[in-house]
């Protein structure tokens, strides 16, 4: 089966899989109507909210499908441009710099309050508007609260996120050659457009690690080969920051691509700072190369 065979069965499996979630967002829409024909109009707001909850998560799952078969289709035409070079496959090394890695669970928070805060609200709100005519036990309120407790820490956690994006910017680190040589030194350029905190201490270290996944889409899980500290310099103003270490010789290259199992080489910055830290971490491109990479 060829890649486009693929990709055309893999989207019609997607939208059969998402039909129940467009339906039920089609019958909450219909109730949500009747209610605010019979005048209803807080249990048709809180049952539109619900169907739009539905639909947009239904959108957004056939958008990411979308911008991930994109991805891999320019993937596989880096990898023929340049097979012999795989820190050119990603679309970051092309260009010679490395944007932060998202964390996992950033990847999944969006779709979690997507669906959490309405649901957090709707039912909270139902609880409390029947509970003179249909008490519920003790339990059931457990539920709620413990729902509501989620959503409320996911939405706080994701704030925080924004808030440390807008403190520091789209945060960028460049080499000034590629790739990084197994055995030589990492030097590279990080630059922070919203600038790090000047008095307090940048902790930068280089971590190998070989990852793994028990299925597709799941949890990586890995084992550390090595880690060790890399030398931070701050300039003035906090905007730059120099990078330097020298890596050893005796550990695996560089996975260029996403597999099931893969030897990852990233690059940790932390600053401890008053309001938000910055912490970033970035994937390296570290190769075995026959001779030094040219100037």
């Amino acid at each position: 089966m060829n890649r486009a065979t693929r990709e055309r069965a893999g989207t019609a499996v997607l939208l059969l899989a998402l039909l129940p979630f467009v339906g039920f967002a089609a019958l909450v829409a219909l109730w949500a109507a009747r209610a605010a024909a019979a005048g209803q109009a807080g249990s048709a707001a809180a049952l539109a909210a619900f169907a739009l909850t539905f639909a947009a998560t239904a959108a957004g799952v056939v958008r990411h499908h979308l911008r991930r078969m994109r991805a891999a289709r320019e993937a596989e035409a880096r990898r023929s441009a340049f097979p012999d070079e795989p820190w050119r496959w990603r679309v970051d090394w092309l260009d010679g710099s490395a944007r932060p890695m998202e964390p996992p669970l950033a990847r999944r928070a969006g779709l979690f309050l997507l669906i959490a805060v309405p649901f957090s609200a709707l039912f909270t709100w139902r609880a409390i508007a029947t509970r003179a005519t249909t008490p519920l036990p003790v339990a059931a309120w457990l539920t709620i609260l413990l729902f509501d407790a989620c959503a409320l820490a996911g939405l706080g956690w994701t704030l925080r996120q924004r808030a440390r994006a807008r403190r520091y910017g789209a945060a960028l680190l460049r080499f000034p050659r590629l790739p990084v040589p197994l055995g030589g030194a990492l030097e590279a350029t990080l630059d922070v457009p919203g600038g790090l905190a000047p008095s307090a201490a940048v902790t930068a270290r280089v971590v190998v690690a070989r990852q793994w996944r028990a299925r597709s889409g799941g949890a990586a899980m890995e084992r550390v080969l090595w880690s060790g500290p890399a030398h931070a310099g701050v300039a003035p103003g906090g905007r730059t920051v120099t990078l330097g270490l020298a890596l050893p010789a005796d550990l695996p290259p560089s996975d260029p691509v996403p597999a099931a199992t893969e030897v990852t080489w990233r690059l940790e910055v932390v600053q401890e700072a008053p309001g938000a830290d910055f912490v970033a971490t970035f994937a390296l491109p570290v190769f075995r190369v026959d001779a030094p990479p040219p100037a």
